[in-house]
């Protein structure tokens, strides 16, 4: 059964909800609610979920009317799920967080392209096992590693970088900002060693339905086939993007998001190759 809220005010609210009375956390359950925000996310949402229903107290699917299959799968792992116009990414969060009957203390933000690692999960039950929990920790830090076509990329810049994404909910909030948004903690944070992974994309043309100006490519499109849709872009600009092996770009899939609307990105911008040397693309 699909659970609706009605749209709001998608601003943070001064105070967050009061937490669900007497909601007792099962065995083997952590004391977390888990917040996952989707838009068309029948291709990753099950891989996301199977990451998280085993240890999560509760888990809520934030949609915004998909189109797709998204409900439906998020339903079958006993998801709650609700609605919510989407503006920012950053309100959609933060109304959630604000609005949404939340049992738990700690919250933990989770994109549907991104998996909670098995050690990730192993740090999260040893930390909430601890009796007490120090009340000076608010927030809880891991690496989040991106993963392209398989493989991590660990150069470039790219790994280990380190992100908040579980955190006590009075403490915490998303920035405001329309892209690359953080989560920010007032008060001490710990950083826990351990992975939380994003699958950005399955190939280097890849690119979801309902993204900008509709282009969609399937993961086996041919390199003239993919070229050809991207508007102006030049075949030496095409040549560059693809000249390393293996599709080698460690943010790749970001300036080819940028050929949508602004194809003349990438004349002033270097793309990082899997072993970590600078590729500039010709103007």
């Amino acid at each position: 059964m699909m659970n609706i809220i009605a749209p709001c005010n998608p601003e943070p609210a001064e105070t967050a909800c009061p937490l669900v009375a007497d909601a007792a956390v099962p065995a083997q359950r952590l004391p977390i609610s888990v917040i996952v925000v989707t838009y068309n996310e029948e291709a990753n949402i099950a891989a996301c979920l199977e990451t998280i229903v085993g240890w999560a107290h509760e888990v809520f699917v934030v949609d915004s009317d998909s189109t797709d299959r998204t409900v439906e799968i998020a339903t079958q792992y006993n998801a709650k799920i609700y609605q919510h116009p989407f503006e920012t990414y950053s309100r959609k969060r933060n109304w959630a967080q604000t609005n949404l009957p939340l049992a738990n203390e700690w919250v933990c933000h989770i994109d549907a392209d991104e998996r909670v690692s098995p050690a990730m999960v192993a740090e999260l039950q040893k930390f909430f096992s601890e009796k007490p929990i120090d009340p000076q920790i608010r927030g809880l830090v891991a690496r989040r590693p991106i993963v392209f076509e398989g493989r991590h990329i660990k150069h470039g810049g790219i790994y280990p970088s380190y992100n908040c994404r579980i955190f006590k909910r009075q403490f915490g909030r998303c920035e405001d900002r329309e892209y690359d948004q953080h989560f920010l903690v007032d008060g001490e944070t710990l950083t826990l060693e351990v992975d939380l992974l994003e699958v950005t994309a399955t190939s280097l043309f890849y690119v979801p339905r309902g993204t900008t100006s509709g282009h969609s490519w399937s993961p086996g499109s041919s390199y003239s086939e993919a070229a050809s849709n991207i508007p102006n872009l030049s075949s030496r600009n095409s040549s560059a993007l693809l000249s390393s092996e293996g599709g080698g770009s460690a943010t790749a899939c970001t300036a080819i998001h940028h050929f949508f609307s602004e194809p003349s990105y990438i004349s002033s911008h270097d793309i990082y190759s899997e072993g970590g040397s600078s590729m500039g693309f010709p103007d």
